[in-house]
């Protein structure tokens, strides 16, 4: 990369945009747009509102997908929506929708400037809806806004307007914004707006963020959520909670606010748990307000928080000091709020601090859990990228692009940045990703599995394969998606074998996986809606990911889907949520190198959806789950034979005659040493679709086995689960002791620690 060119315009306005919607059947739909091509100034001075709408509403686009289809398609049409320098007035809200990215230039960040004249709720509605609608916001996926300035200044400081509505799923990323409020305003930053009794969303990552003035920096409504890397700057209201089930805070700066995080929303299971790891508070009168003592539902874990003119670290909502601030010490290494495991017996409820202990494998120099933001490549010029296109990659949704893939990827390795445009890439074989890989997609590329090659679950195959075992160097990989375009049992669609030489070397971001629901896979006609007798003949993948021994990497903003809602209507659902997809696995770690898995998610695998084997330094901060609808029917590990090759859980924990225990593991630890777990959300909803069995629909959701060293978990949430932890096949916590957030609720296990 040394000998590219560098010092010119941002590469994506120079590059060349091939990008299609190959199952769009329109040769003609653009999927990149400039929205000066559709008459957009930028001047500051020009209403540039209908210019920016009809930029992203070109081709028939609007908020449910528009077509084709009855319901229609909603993944036909993807758009990012590209914004030269410059500063767009608007007058009224700009409606974007699923599939959808706003990308600004990162060199110098357009600004969205409210007129002043401008009355209506929000500068940028995410979600477009009627308050009663049939799309739910739990389905309001793939969005991306980035590299923006928003500014309320010239709006009435009596209104309650609001930079963004964000009522959001996985799949969705906000990031390298700065939100400029008006000073002593009741403006808003981002808020989450969603259907009645619909929620704000089931979401997982934003940051990289920066806040100032106003009254509430996020106003958050969302089931969960990993923050990291915002600073509040004169906001009175950091963050304001409406609800959450766990929150997830990594690297937050609360300057001149009266409120660091308002954690004291009212109503019953309004809030859970809170985490605020590695952060800083200067001249602000509480950092947390919080309504939790022994008699209520939630917890709070802080770690490694630097206190400067601080009234009160923890204070309750009626300003009695529960952690004192900065007077008392301008550091907290380690504060526990809530019930706590020392041992395998019952947990006690604790306001405790400590000291505090972490892998340096897994921290920067300062001793805070390193982090890497996504690349952007904002300095280098179009002329150092190489597209898969010119080496014979259709992405056309029909073409092997095999070999094409592996050619470009072998060329432009330490040399060029290889650029994926819009499209669907089908993969017969594996692709090699050698050391010194950069790879970036457009509107989430899609690699997608094909073919005999990976139908053998017995040998099963990898589709993209980063590095060779014992290798060392960088590959980054974001915008990616990766799928299987058939029902393929010997799938392995990722698996990481290389690290690099310094942490972050290897990595990806905004990269996602999937498996049914789209018109791009047969998986979505060939496993039947529920319910179905045929989940046997549905085994769509082995596994989605798998961080092998020699590895290491850093992943952010990363969902994988066996897909349970169809998002394009061909399975003959009626509900959107009745695919009967069974992959086998979600992510498998065996990493021993480091692992960061910061705002990620796997979700309706049938063995597990994370599991640990033998790993050691793994750094989790929210990890999200939930169970297969249709278990226990099959019961678990049908439709899969537990393969000892990967140490598949084989449910001899169970009794026969409790059907709820034959269901996916949300994580599995076995063995291992240094691993630490922050905010978990471990949800399941049904015992197929026609409700719960009785009052849990699960008996167990976490297994820790042959007594890994150095393993903690804090916040660790669940939702009809009537076992919490179980160890060695034996339950050690049970819900009904851990009332709190969604169901169960322990603030730290730490009988491993």
């Amino acid at each position: 990369m040394s000998s590219c060119f560098t010092g010119e315009p941002f590469w994506m306005e120079t590059i060349e945009h091939t990008g299609i919607s190959p199952f769009l059947d329109d040769p003609s739909y653009a999927v990149f747009r400039d929205v000066k091509d559709f008459g957009a100034k930028g001047d500051g001075i020009t209403d540039d509102t209908e210019a920016i709408q009809k930029a992203i509403d070109d081709g028939g686009r609007c908020f449910t997908g528009c077509g084709p289809g009855d319901p229609p398609a909603k993944t036909v049409k993807p758009a990012l929506i590209y914004f030269p320098s410059g500063k767009y007035k608007i007058s009224k809200s700009i409606n974007m929708y699923i599939f959808t990215q706003l990308v600004g230039n990162p060199l110098d960040r357009p600004i969205i400037s409210a007129a002043a004249g401008f009355d209506d709720l929000y500068l940028i509605n995410g979600f477009p809806s009627p308050p009663v609608s049939p799309f739910p916001t739990t389905i309001n996926l793939y969005l991306q806004v980035r590299n923006f300035i928003f500014d309320t200044t010239a709006v009435d400081v009596q209104s309650s307007v609001a930079c963004i509505n964000w009522p959001s799923a996985q799949a969705v990323t906000f990031s390298f914004n700065h939100l400029q409020l008006a000073k002593n305003s009741m403006h808003q930053g981002i808020v989450f707006n969603g259907t009645t009794g619909g929620g704000g969303g089931s979401a997982t990552f934003m940051g990289d963020l920066s806040i100032s003035g106003g009254d509430v920096g996020i106003r958050l409504n969302n089931q969960q959520y990993a923050m990291r890397g915002i600073t509040f700057d004169n906001v009175k209201t950091g963050i304001l909670i409406d609800h959450v089930f766990t929150l997830s805070l990594q690297g937050m700066k609360f300057q001149n606010c009266e409120v660091g995080v308002n954690f004291t929303a009212p109503g019953t299971n309004s809030v859970g748990s809170l985490i605020l790891l590695d952060s800083e508070a200067a001249s602000t009168k509480n950092v947390i307000i919080s309504q939790h003592t022994k008699n209520a539902d939630g917890s709070i874990i802080i770690e490694n928080l630097k206190l400067k003119k601080v009234d009160h670290t923890v204070a309750d909502r009626d300003g009695k000091s529960i952690l004192a601030g900065s007077g008392h010490s301008p550091k907290i290494e380690s504060f526990i709020q809530g019930n706590v495991y020392k041992d395998l017996t019952n947990g006690t409820y604790m306001e405790t601090s400590g000291k505090l202990s972490r892998s340096q494998t897994l921290t920067d120099r300062s001793g805070a859990y390193f982090t890497k933001s996504r690349p952007q490549y904002e300095d280098y010029s179009s002329r150092c990228f190489s597209s898969v296109r010119d080496f014979g990659a259709t992405g056309d949704g029909k073409t092997d692009a095999t070999d094409a893939i592996n050619a470009a990827l072998k060329a432009n390795a330490n040399k060029r940045i290889t650029y994926f445009p819009a499209g669907n890439y089908r993969v017969a074989g594996t692709i090699e990703v050698p050391a010194g890989s950069r790879i970036v997609g457009e509107a989430w590329s899609t690699l997608s599995a094909i073919g005999d090659y990976f139908k053998d679950e017995e040998n099963p195959q990898v589709m993209f394969k980063m590095g060779k075992p014992g290798t060392n160097g960088v590959i980054e990989v974001s915008d990616l998606a990766f799928d299987v375009a058939d029902v393929l049992p010997g799938a392995i669609l990722v698996e990481s074998n290389i690290a690099g030489a310094k942490a972050g070397d290897v990595g990806l971001w905004d990269t996602h996986f999937r498996a049914g629901g789209t018109i791009g896979s047969a998986v979505e006609t060939k496993c039947a809606s529920y319910p179905t007798t045929d989940i046997p003949g549905c085994k769509a993948a082995f596994m989605f990911m798998h961080l092998k021994p020699e590895s290491s990497t850093y992943m952010e903003s990363v969902w994988g889907w066996s897909v349970n809602r169809d998002l394009d209507g061909l399975s003959g659902a009626t509900n959107g949520t009745s695919q009967s997809v069974a992959v086998g696995r979600g992510l498998l770690v065996e990493s021993k190198r480091g692992t960061w898995l910061v705002g990620t998610a796997f979700e309706h695998f049938v063995l597990y959806q994370y599991q640990m084997l033998n790993a050691e330094n793994v750094f989790a901060l929210m990890s999200q789950t939930e169970t297969v609808y249709w278990q226990p029917a099959p019961a678990a590990p049908a439709p899969w034979t537990p393969n000892p090759k990967y140490n598949d859980p084989d449910y001899s924990n169970c009794d026969p005659s409790s059907p709820q225990c034959f269901m996916g593991w949300s994580l599995r630890v076995v063995g291992g040493r240094d691993m630490t777990f922050y905010g978990l959300g471990f949800w399941q909803f049904f015992n197929g679709l026609n409700g719960v069995e009785g009052p849990y629909a699960q008996d167990n959701i976490v297994s820790i086995e042959d007594e890994p060293k150095s393993l903690r978990i804090y916040n660790l949430g669940t939702h009809l689960v009537r076992n919490m932890v179980t160890v060695d096949k034996k339950t050690t916590a049970l819900s009904e002791d851990n009332a709190g957030g969604w169901g169960g609720l322990i603030a730290a296990y730490l009988p491993f620690a």
